[in-house]
């Protein structure tokens, strides 16, 4: 019995060094296609790229704050910081963001996240109910560089209750049990 044991744990071992190999980058040689460095961002907080009609990059993080890169550099002062109403804890926080089709003349943009009353941000707790949000943001006329501040409107807000890791585990075992006859 522990001979199987340590038998299929060493066959997981191996799966996944193999899955491994295959997931690491592809160089590439053919002379239409070149490779192209643009900005070098903080690891693991970029969680999306925007790029505007007049050629700026919008960078969106989780944290709540939105950069810019302009002209190949990245802008110091933030398009959008929202981090003081952003809960960013888990796999919550900015979760989208998009220009408007008529961003160029109207200034308008889209942000999703779980929002956090500012009141309560030291206490983030991933299982508690937290409300989602799309909201409008409007870019400055007098800054186009930077939202308007106090633009925020909300669009859709909705409130959901916490997932007890209990009803995940119930959900995951019915989901294999399903699988297996």
């Amino acid at each position: 019995m522990m001979l199987r044991s340590v038998q299929r744990r060493l066959r997981v071992v191996t799966f996944f060094f193999l899955f491994l190999q295959l997931l690491t980058a592809q160089t590439f040689n053919d002379s239409g296609f070149s490779a192209q460095q643009f900005v070098t961002l903080p690891a693991y907080r970029a969680v999306g790229l925007q790029f505007a009609p007049d050629g700026r990059v919008f960078v969106w993080q989780k944290d709540g704050t939105i950069s810019l890169l302009k002209n190949g550099a990245l802008v110091s002062t933030p398009v959008l910081d929202i981090r003081n109403q952003v809960n960013a804890a888990a796999d919550r926080g900015m979760i989208g963001f998009v220009l408007d089709p008529s961003f160029a003349s109207n200034g308008y943009f889209y942000v999703a996240y779980v929002y956090e009353d500012p009141a309560t941000t030291g206490t983030l707790d991933q299982f508690a109910p937290r409300t989602q949000r799309v909201s409008r943001f409007r870019m400055d006329p007098a800054n186009p560089d930077v939202d308007l501040k106090n633009s925020e409107t909300v669009i859709l807000e909705r409130s959901r209750p916490p997932v007890a890791a209990v009803s995940i585990k119930t959900a995951c075992r019915a989901a294999l049990y399903s699988c297996r006859a």
